[in-house]
């Protein structure tokens, strides 16, 4: 089956709609493609295990989709919020989800290997818990290396020849300490974005008035 099948274009139209905005879509769809690629390759049903994976929605429609290719029973997923893990196990039973910390090597090792192992939106989350007190602000070189070891210990799940599947925000090209120019729609979102300055704990965000009261 390609990527152009006429069954899965339609099967994912109807399936992701209520995913459109949940930044899972095109996750979804990239890994769909991967599964139908590489499942005629081996000799067993595909194991996926997938780490941050929140309520399930990726791990758990792909294995409601891949049934024949994929091992449910043997598939899981990994959040560290009890509430996630709960909505997971209850919309979707058929695999394991397990309660814990992505960044723990101890687990991970004891999970096994797997075929296709997912970081959907999970290392942003990574960085992020590397908020310094003492800084007032992510500790930027300790979240760049707890970063480096979750990649490490989710290489470490992959059976030999596997697939690590990332997506997640990356910085742009350029220098990061160059000034941004924004320019607002209105004042109710300029309001917003100082309201948001104001909450925002992981950096401080300073800003210039500008002449124009909707430019920063």
């Amino acid at each position: 089956m390609t990527k152009n099948d006429s069954f899965w274009d339609l099967y994912w139209e109807m399936r992701l709609k209520p995913m459109e905005n949940l930044g899972k879509r095109d996750a979804i769809l990239a890994v769909s493609d991967l599964i139908r690629l590489i499942a005629p390759q081996v000799d067993h049903p595909l194991r996926l295990l997938e780490l941050g994976c929140g309520e399930g929605q990726i791990i758990g429609t792909l294995l409601e989709a891949h049934a024949q290719l994929c091992s449910c029973e043997r598939s899981v997923g990994v959040d560290y919020d009890a509430r996630s893990v709960a909505q997971c196990r209850k919309d979707f039973p058929g695999f394991g989800c397990i309660e814990g910390d992505i960044t723990d090597r101890d687990l991970l090792a004891s999970l096994g290997k797997f075929d296709i192992v997912l970081l959907v939106n999970a290392l942003h989350e990574v960085f992020s818990d590397s908020y310094s007190t003492e800084l007032g602000e992510i500790d930027v070189a300790a979240g760049k290396q707890r970063v480096k070891q979750a990649v490490g210990s989710a290489a470490g799940c992959l059976e030999p020849g596997g697939w690590l599947v990332l997506f997640d925000g990356l910085e742009p090209a350029g220098d990061p300490q160059q000034n941004l120019r924004i320019r607002f729609r209105d004042l109710d979102v300029r309001q917003d974005f100082e309201k948001f300055v104001e909450q925002y704990q992981p950096f401080h965000i300073t800003y210039r008035q500008n002449e124009d009261p909707l430019c920063v």
